[in-house]
C-alpha cells in the first residue's frame, strides 16, 4: 500500500543501534491560486475566513503585510492533509479540524482535532510532516503521513 524506508538511529543511552521500519501511508499535495483565496476573502469576508481557518491561523495571516498567500498556503495544507489520508474533505472532517501552527523554530506544523484525529488513529498513523510554500500567484503544501510497518514492529538490533 505504501512505500517502506528504513530509519536508523543511535539509542541515546546505550551504544546499540536499532532499525525501525516506517511506511509512508500517504502523500498529499495541493496548490492554490492566491487570487482565488483573496477573492473569497473579499466576497465572503468573515464567513469564509471563520469557517475555514482557526483563530490562530487568522491572527497569524492578518499579521502579515499581504495575508492572502498565507491564507492560501494554510488552505492548501488542509487539502493536502485530507488527500494524504485518501478521503478529501469528507467523512466528517471539517476545515478547522486541520490547523497550521508554528513550531518552536518557526517551521509549520499541523494540529489535528475532531474527526481528523479519529481517522488518524483508526488508520494506525503515527507521524506527519508538512511543508508550505508561496511564490507569486501560487501557494502550496505537501503532507506526508507515516505508519510504522506492523510486520516489522519489533525493533531489531543491528
Amino acid at each position: 500500500m505504501g512505500s517502506e524506508f528504513l530509519i536508523q538511529y543511535q539509542h541515546p543511552v546505550s551504544s546499540i543501534q536499532y532499525r525501525e521500519f516506517v511506511m509512508i501511508y500517504g502523500i498529499g499535495l495541493d496548490m492554490v491560486n492566491v487570487s482565488r483565496v483573496e477573492e473569497a476573502l473579499k466576497r465572503w469576508g468573515g464567513r469564509f475566513r471563520d469557517k475555514v481557518f482557526s483563530p490562530g491561523e487568522i491572527r497569524y495571516c492578518l499579521g502579515k503585510k499581504n495575508p492572502a498567500p498565507h491564507f492560501a498556503a494554510r488552505f492548501a495544507a488542509k487539502e493536502a492533509f485530507v488527500k494524504a489520508l485518501g478521503i478529501g474533505i469528507r467523512r466528517g472532517v471539517h476545515w478547522k479540524d486541520v490547523e497550521v501552527q508554528r513550531g518552536p523554530l518557526g517551521r509549520p506544523v499541523l494540529k489535528i482535532s475532531g474527526r481528523a484525529v479519529e481517522i488518524f488513529r483508526d488508520e494506525g498513523l503515527e507521524n506527519f510532516f508538512l511543508s508550505l510554500t508561496h511564490d507569486g500567484d501560487y501557494s502550496g503544501a505537501m503532507v506526508v503521513l507515516e505508519k510504522q510497518d506492523s510486520k516489522n514492529r519489533n525493533q531489531d538490533k543491528i
